[in-house]
């Protein structure tokens, strides 16, 4: 069997250090300068000696194992966006040298083993999409990590306030959502939500949800109606939930004229019904989604008004955070806030009564 290539083979043949040619094969910043020849001349001999890093002898040479793990609910109703996640995740890991490691947890027992797994491998970060199932969760042994294995973020899904985690401002989107409404001369807004949206743990962004609805409502003076519809982080059954209640919603009196829905899952669920009920979308009733669950295609389904999540740049986001927890100036929350996107869902109120 061939002998692997080493870094001292490379720089014997191209005629520079040991550190001259480790800084060529490097894409970061360091301190050693070289001209661009010599960069070149060093990566063309590797390429000839078919160099591959010796990652076991770099890790053991700076105890680090250079590996993030991600643990995934495969439960929770993100996973028509993992993709996304995992792209961005393994596109900073790619920037950094570290490659990524997932975890499938479809239960709060499976969740645990691979938490035991993680700090086996002894990663050097653990980003996460915690489980909580029937107040069933996993949140002390995540702080035991945390305080003493290594750096936890949560992705999506901030179970433990404390942690450092990377979500949406779920609040901030459902008042936007609702004073976009509002500005386009909507008085009668109902927001369709899931049924635990009283509860600050079990139905946590249902009800930061409800609270943005409710400011954005108050506000301008306007009366509140909630339509809740089955609840669970895990519920993978929105749409058929939300097209259960969608008749309820149209015998509402004064007539609703817009609603406001928690998830798009529960707006393409309230659309197809009504559709059958032959209520046109917008020009009877108008809708706005406040979380990008779920992508359909625009021919099957009307252009949903509502915001576009990047989970490329949450998973990016997410990698950065985790390696940057060292650093006393790195943040430990970050709630992003997005634009609207002005699909064909929503019509002035106004326009609509002048018609």
């Amino acid at each position: 069997m061939t002998r692997p290539s080493t870094i001292k083979d490379i720089a014997e043949k191209a005629g520079v250090s040991k550190g001259a040619a480790w800084a060529a094969m490097k894409e970061q910043q360091h301190s050693i300068r070289m001209s661009p020849s010599t960069r070149e001349r060093v990566r063309k001999v590797a390429a000839e000696l078919n160099y591959r890093p010796n990652i076991l002898a770099r890790s053991l040479k700076h105890q680090k194992s250079y590996l993030i793990g991600f643990n995934f609910n495969v439960n929770c109703n993100l996973w028509h966006h993992a993709i996304h996640i995992i792209n961005g995740i393994q596109e900073l890991c790619n920037a950094h040298d570290y490659s990524i490691v997932v975890y499938l947890s479809s239960n709060v027992e499976d969740e645990y083993q691979n938490l035991q797994k993680a700090v086996e491998r002894r990663l050097d970060g653990l980003l996460t999409i915690p489980m909580l199932t029937d107040g069933r969760h996993n949140r002390d042994e995540y702080h035991r990590i945390s305080r003493e294995i290594m750096p936890v973020v949560q992705v999506c899904y901030p179970l433990c306030p404390d942690l450092p985690c990377i979500c949406h401002d779920f609040r901030y989107l459902a008042k936007h959502a609702t004073e976009y409404l509002i500005d386009r001369g909507h008085r009668h807004i109902a927001l369709v939500t899931f049924d635990n949206y009283c509860d600050p743990e079990e139905g946590l962004t249902s009800f930061e949800h409800h609270k943005g609805y409710l400011e954005a409502m108050s506000s301008a003076n306007l009366d509140a109606s909630v339509f809740p519809h089955g609840s669970c982080v895990e519920n993978v059954h929105v749409a058929d939930d939300a097209y259960a209640i969608a008749e309820k919603i149209l015998h509402t009196l004064p007539p609703l004229t817009a609603v406001v829905a928690s998830s798009n899952s529960a707006a393409f669920g309230l659309v197809r019904r009504w559709e059958e009920l032959g209520v046109r979308v917008p020009d009877d009733i108008s809708i706005i989604g406040c979380a990008n669950d779920l992508d359909v295609p625009a021919c099957l389904t009307p252009d949903l008004t509502g915001f576009k999540a990047k989970f490329d740049y949450i998973g990016q986001q997410a990698v950065k955070l985790c390696l940057q927890l060292a650093k006393p100036s790195a943040p430990k929350q970050i709630r992003l806030k997005l634009e609207i996107h002005e699909g064909k869902t929503v019509r002035d109120a106004l326009s609509k009564h002048n018609s």
